[in-house]
């Protein structure tokens, strides 16, 4: 049986067949393209995820070692703060040795030496003009005794206090400087017996030469060697205290050349104190046998029981 489909017919058949067959083409591109899409939001997810793990495990891991390394930082930074020398060579003040109050005390008794001579230096400050300008000038000296009045009197009592108090210290001073490769520190102990030896010294001597003079009828003599006596001794106690103030914090080389000059110091105001004492001794027409004995008894002797007590 035939049958009958005229062209046009056929023609439009086979447009809708293709045209079915585009379309079937064109949804299963879509669904391909979509699946592809989908594919690749979730690998984009997958990764995302997977790249933010690891920054954040990364970022922990960073926290913990920089924490870490601080702590270990900080340890050792004290560490090397507590064991070892400070880094420019000074000297570490030790704490809680000899009777409990460390070296604290060294820095209290600087204060105080530091106080006695801004009081001076305010308060009497002509006076301690006078006084330094005295050492080689015997007119001014001699001004100086025969003045009298209360402010010199209190200006001559705080400068000697001073004088104590630097001589004390630079005793102490020399003691730890003697003693370092013993490693023995001495402290406020030994200040403070230093202080009272030397305190008992002048003033024993200030009673015994006015008895002298007393006894011997030379009383005005007696007074202007007094007061040579202490204008030196207070010259020396001024002059002391910028090697006082800094013999403590130091290293041992320069603690070295500290004393020394220090030592110098003393010998020189002594030798001055000396001459300057035996003309007026001479001036009076003391004998010369007289003045060997108060030597030995009065000067030189005392020096020797100072050295022996620092030295035992």
């Amino acid at each position: 049986m035939k049958t009958n489909c005229s062209p046009d017919f056929i023609q439009k058949h086979a447009e809708r067949v293709d045209t079915t067959a585009t379309v079937g083409n064109s949804q299963k591109k879509s669904v391909n393209s979509d699946t592809l899409a989908q594919g690749t939001l979730m690998l984009k997810d997958s990764l995302s995820a997977e790249s933010a793990l690891y920054e954040s495990d990364s970022i922990i891991n960073d926290s913990s070692l920089l924490v870490k390394d601080s702590l270990a930082l900080a340890d050792s930074t004290r560490q090397a703060f507590i064991q070892h020398a400070p880094k420019y060579g000074g000297k570490e003040i030790a704490r809680f040795q000899n009777i409990g109050l460390g070296n604290d005390w060294l820095v209290g008794v600087i204060l105080f030496s530091l106080f006695l001579l801004a009081s001076a230096k305010f308060l009497f400050g002509k006076y301690l003009s006078k006084l330094v300008e005295s050492i080689f000038n015997s007119h001014t000296a001699n001004n100086l005794f025969l003045e009298k009045n209360i402010n010199m009197v209190k200006g001559s009592m705080i400068v000697n206090l001073l004088f104590v108090v630097n001589i004390s210290l630079f005793a102490v001073n020399i003691l730890n400087y003697v003693s370092l490769s013993s490693g023995l520190d001495n402290g406020f102990k030994e200040f403070a017996l230093i202080f009272l030896a030397i305190l008992l010294l002048y003033v024993g001597k200030s009673i015994v030469i006015r008895s002298l003079g007393y006894v011997f009828k030379g009383k005005n003599e007696c007074k202007e060697y007094l007061f040579t006596v202490f204008l030196y001794n207070k010259n020396l106690g001024l002059f002391l205290f910028p090697v006082i103030i800094a013999l403590p914090f130091v290293r041992p080389q320069a603690m070295e050349w500290l004393v020394n000059i220090g030592l110098f110091m003393v010998f020189f105001f002594f030798i001055l104190r000396i001459a300057r004492g035996l003309k007026i001794l001479l001036r009076k027409h003391v004998s010369i046998f007289y003045m060997i004995l108060y030597l030995c008894a009065l000067e030189i002797l005392p020096l020797l029981m100072i050295y022996k007590l620092l030295v035992g």
